[in-house]
């Protein structure tokens, strides 16, 4: 049976530290979506690109299980929309088990490990912008 690991998280909650060590020890694929929407916004310079990830998401999420992957789907958002939608295209492909898992830390350390990583300018970096997301 293929897996499809859908982890979802705050900033700095430990998403990619995770992601990365299930796909070093088990060879799973990551699907980062906050990247593919930073390379997005990169070009396009409009943060608020939900109805475009939301039109994005689908098709590679479809693609990946198309490819039999076994795949780790990373998510900063909480939304239950997100879950539901990528849990029912999981769904239409027996072969898989589909697994949520939600990383949980308390705002200082979301903090100190906001403020630990290189800097980047779609990420909380200190306590303002920290503040400002988890509003």
């Amino acid at each position: 049976m293929k897996h499809f690991l859908f982890i979802r998280g705050l900033p700095a909650s430990g998403k990619i530290t995770i992601a990365r060590e299930l796909e070093k020890q088990f060879g799973w694929r990551v699907l980062w979506i906050h990247g593919i929407k930073n390379a997005i916004w990169d070009v396009v310079k409009k943060h608020d690109l939900r109805q475009l990830m939301r039109e994005v998401l689908d098709p590679i999420v479809r693609f990946m299980l198309e490819e039999k992957l076994d795949i780790i789907f990373v998510r900063t958002a909480m939304d239950r929309e997100t879950i539901e939608r990528v849990r029912a295209e999981v769904a239409k492909h027996p072969d898989y088990r589909f697994d949520l898992v939600t990383l949980l830390a308390d705002k200082q350390t979301l903090l100190e490990r906001a403020q630990s990583r290189p800097f980047d300018e779609h990420r909380p970096s200190d306590e303002k912008s920290l503040n400002e997301y988890l509003a």
